[in-house]
């Protein structure tokens, strides 16, 4: 056995069924947790850790203006952010390791730890839940986030360290 494939006998014989490379274990461990969301459908498919598991949103992902809006809570929490929603401030708060995102119910701007960014689109209440500004947020907490027009599909990747290889 060739020990770069070790612990990835899945990607490997997917690899060997497509007559493609199997991923390296750098690949492997970069891409570990992803989500994929699909713009309009409320089902989304969790990778974590080798297995992949069906979820259902309260309401599905959208894009007003082309700023993909989902709900606070079913989609950051897969990949292990910390989500906290204060009701009477309207107040949003998005936190994984020493990064948190802050952000107000239609503020046009947000906070990355202290310093304030602007937003193209403000998280809103719509039929009672709360939406925040997927890439936005995603993004800032040092996630990948990959578009798929073709398919209307947004995949956010988390990597196991926020380093950049």
């Amino acid at each position: 056995m060739n020990p770069d494939y070790n612990g990835q006998a899945k990607e490997t014989i997917e690899a060997m069924e497509q007559k493609t490379t199997p991923p390296s274990s750098e690949q492997t461990a970069v891409r570990a947790n992803q989500v994929l969301l699909t713009l309009g459908k409320r089902e989304v498919m969790v990778y974590r850790e080798g297995t992949a598991e069906v979820h259902t949103l309260d309401v599905a992902p959208e894009a007003p203006g082309g700023v993909t809006m989902v709900p606070l809570r079913g989609v950051l929490d897969f990949l292990g952010a910390t989500l906290d929603y204060d009701g009477p401030s309207g107040t949003v708060k998005v936190q994984d390791g020493n990064i948190l995102v802050r952000l107000t119910i239609g503020a046009g701007k947000a906070f990355i730890n202290e310093a304030e960014v602007p937003l193209l689109k403000p998280a809103e209440i719509k039929n009672g839940r709360t939406l925040i500004p997927l890439r936005f947020v995603a993004e800032n907490l040092h996630y990948d986030v990959v578009w798929d027009p073709e398919k209307q599909q947004i995949k956010i990747s988390k990597r196991l360290s926020h380093q950049v290889l």
